[in-house]
């Protein structure tokens, strides 16, 4: 559900309002020195461990010990590796030389990161800068942050920015725009985009330019199957396809050679900028902003204010634009993030400082908090909600805070990154840094707010929920029932349900092995009760219809019950036979009683007893613990003959 328009209640100072999904934000960690830095793009591997890049001006930021470049000098970009909790850093390293270096995009594969950016600086790592202006350069970082894989300089006499990188196979693919004539591929001195492919030795395998007679620039890549998809902003007319206005968002899709095979516009009468885009089989999905009214949109109105978020998606089998809707409020909104999620959902971030942005009832920050937000939606076009938006939320403390990447892992939990300059942005307990360190910070962030496959386990003892020691008692030889209840707690159906248990002799017998969402099923086992304490585990894994497996375990415990009792008799303080000790008739006689609970179970109504009747045995306590003795007495007169009792 949609709550549009939305006004703002009053901001109180120092706090955020309208925090109303807690569980949304599985994490928030700032990271920063004393001085502005700042994040742009962010990358997760397959151990959810996150990567962010960034430009950083901070001598005291925070790179870790044995990063391949410790130091700063002027405005360094850097990289950092966070764990998969968000509580430490793997590794943090600049990046850069003596001048001005700037990060802006990372990709990662088989942990290595594939950075991008520009640079100034004569004395880059690995390159040698021949002019004044600035070359865009591509770099590979070893896993551990502790040296370079390579790094190559892309471009020409003039200013060369660079926007966006990709990876697969080892290949690298940099993407961005410059202004050079002589640029590898390059044709004319205005402002265009470029895309160049590189080993994985960091040889160029090709550099194209595309561009016309008046600005256009490249923003974003996407790679699939070597097929290179660019989106960016032209004003000209590329390869005969020209611009519905001033300027509209474009892709083009290259081949594994560099050739252009498909080149697309989207956009109405005035400027119109495809900053992001991602590719999900056949459609190609670009996120941005505009200034134009007039956009054919599918659905919903320009919201206002100078520009509106814009999203688009192209069907490449049907040859259309099958999607399109502005996002916005009142105010100003843009679109800097965006990927496609495991369930098929369109992820997007930006920025926002409408007060009337369409966030939806649940919400993680209902209201704006600051002056500029960031903002992060999900739209599920195979959906009802209303605008096809399944989840959409503020971020952000009351000063100014921007997002500029989201990624999703493998199980659909959502990174977004971005900068701010809010002392009381949301931060989680136990992150790595929940302080403002300088006037602005990057961010890091983990939400869900995709369909997150899940099955949950539940495993029982003989009716007994006994995840902790010892369980319930169970005398030893006796019959154990365990029952494990199965529970799919996501919102896809799972296949290949598989239940086990981690001791070999229990089996679990399970009624089915599919579950639709909502849907639970109970699996039992048998087993003979041991002596003693008794633990096992059980665990349950299913396999969702897109992304990895997932799984639960629980724990279960019973105590193996092996009662025993034992009694030396003695006759003052001897322990008799026949005929025993000599006693003068009339004697007292003194008898004790040691009983020892030989067992692993306490006992209780412990009564001692003669065969001689008369006699009274009094003892201390009818209990006994495991282990432990008691002593019992009792009194009588001796008489003749041969006694025994």
């Amino acid at each position: 559900q949609i709550t549009s328009p939305f006004q703002s209640p009053a901001v109180q100072s120092g706090s955020v309002s309208g925090l109303l999904g807690g569980e949304d934000l599985l994490f928030s960690t700032l990271i920063g020195g004393s001085g502005q830095d700042s994040i742009y793009g962010a990358a997760v591997n397959d151990d959810q461990e996150a990567y962010v890049i960034g430009d950083a001006n901070s001598i005291d930021f925070p790179v870790t010990p044995g990063a391949f470049d410790p130091s700063i000098i002027n405005q360094d970009a850097f990289i950092a590796r966070f764990n998969n909790a968000g509580t430490g850093l793997i590794y943090a390293t600049f990046l850069g030389g003596s001048s001005i270096d700037t990060g802006t995009a990372i990709a990662v594969e088989n942990d290595i990161a594939y950075v991008a950016g520009d640079t100034y600086s004569h004395d880059f790592p690995l390159t040698n800068l021949l002019d004044d202006d600035s070359d865009a350069y591509l770099a590979a970082i070893t896993p551990d942050g502790s040296d370079l894989v390579y790094a190559v300089l892309h471009g020409g006499s003039e200013v060369e920015y660079g926007n966006g990188v990709d990876v697969e196979a080892g290949y690298a693919y940099l993407i961005g725009s410059t202004y050079s004539n002589d640029i590898p591929g390059g044709t004319s001195s205005k402002l265009k985009g470029f895309a160049a492919k590189f080993s994985s030795s960091g040889n160029r395998v090709y550099a194209v330019t595309f561009g016309g007679q008046n600005d256009d620039g490249a923003y974003a890549v996407d790679v699939s199957g070597g097929l290179a998809y660019i989106s960016g902003y032209s004003a000209s007319r590329l390869w005969g396809i020209g611009s519905v206005g001033a300027g509209d968002g474009y892709f083009v899709k290259l081949s594994p050679v560099g050739e252009p095979l498909l080149i697309r516009k989207f956009g109405g009468t005035a400027d119109d900028y495809a900053t992001q885009l991602a590719v999900d089989d056949n459609k190609v999905i670009l996120g941005g902003h505009t200034s134009s009214t007039d956009v054919a949109v599918t659905e919903g109105a320009y919201g206002g204010g100078i520009t509106d978020g814009l999203v688009s998606r192209y069907n490449l089998e049907t040859d259309t634009w099958d999607y399109a809707a502005y996002l916005g409020g009142s105010s100003s909104d843009s679109v800097f993030g965006m990927v496609v999620d495991p369930g098929g959902g369109i992820q997007i971030t930006g920025t926002t400082s409408s007060t009337d942005f369409p966030v939806t009832l649940d919400a993680y920050q209902s209201s704006l908090a600051g002056g500029t937000d960031a903002f992060v939606v999900r739209y599920d076009l195979a959906g009802s909600d209303p605008g096809h938006r399944s989840y959409a939320s503020f971020l952000g403390g009351t000063a100014t805070d921007t997002a500029r990447a989201i990624e999703v892992d493998l199980y659909g939990y959502s990174y977004i990154a971005g900068t701010t300059t809010s002392s009381d942005f949301p931060t989680t307990p136990g992150a790595y840094d929940t302080l403002l360190a300088g006037s602005q910070d990057g961010y890091l962030a983990k939400m869900s707010i995709g369909p997150i496959p899940s099955i949950v386990i539940e495993k029982h003892t003989n009716t007994a929920d006994a995840d902790l020691a010892p369980g319930p008692t169970i005398l030893y030889g006796g019959m154990v029932n365990w029952t494990y209840l199965i529970l799919n707690t996501g919102p896809v159906t799972l296949s290949q349900v598989a239940v086990d248990d981690n001791d070999p002799l229990v089996v679990p017998n399970c009624p089915k092995s599919s579950l639709a969402v909502g849907e639970s099923m109970t699996c039992t086992a048998t087993g003979t009760a041991i002596a003693g304490q008794y633990s096992n585990i059980g665990s349950v894994q299913a396999v969702p219809p897109v992304g990895p497996m997932v799984s639960d375990s629980d724990p279960s415990h019973y105590f193996g019950a092996l009662p025993s009792i034992s009694i030396v008799k003695k006759t003052n303080g001897v322990d008799s036979t026949q005929p025993g000790q000599d006693i003068l008739v009339g004697s007292t006689v003194n008898w004790t009683y040691e009983v020892t609970n030989s067992g692993n179970v306490s006992l209780g109504s412990v009564l001692v007893s003669d065969s001689d009747e008369p006699l009274t045995v009094v003892c201390p306590k009818t209990t006994l613990a495991a282990e432990a003795m008691r002593t019992c007495n009792a009194q009588g007169i001796a008489v003749g003959g041969n006694y025994s009792n």
